[in-house]
């Protein structure tokens, strides 16, 4: 896969959180909720590429994996076991 700053993209991504719920949890029986998302939208090559380096230059990643035009990155929160991921799939030639 190859993106650079000249072309388009069709951009799809899934992205998921798992974080405390503050309504259900105690102090002794911590509660986790998750949510997910999708959102599809163009992008040119450049915003492309500063999302990806905004995501990989998160203090909390955890994996990173690229598998054809599949972007997957996590993160993990070890302080209080909070977690997101994001599936990127990209389309080039938009």
């Amino acid at each position: 896969m190859n993106i650079n700053i000249y072309q388009k993209y069709k951009v799809k991504k899934l992205l998921g959180i798992d974080f405390i719920d503050e309504e259900n949890s105690t102090p002794n029986d911590i509660f986790f909720k998750a949510e997910e998302k999708k959102v599809e939208e163009i992008l040119d090559g450049g915003k492309l590429i500063d999302y990806i380096v905004k995501l990989l230059s998160d203090r909390d990643i955890s994996e990173f994996k690229i598998k054809e035009n599949i972007i997957e990155i996590e993160h993990f929160n070890p302080l209080n076991g909070e977690g997101a991921w994001t599936y990127i799939e990209i389309e080039e030639d938009y």
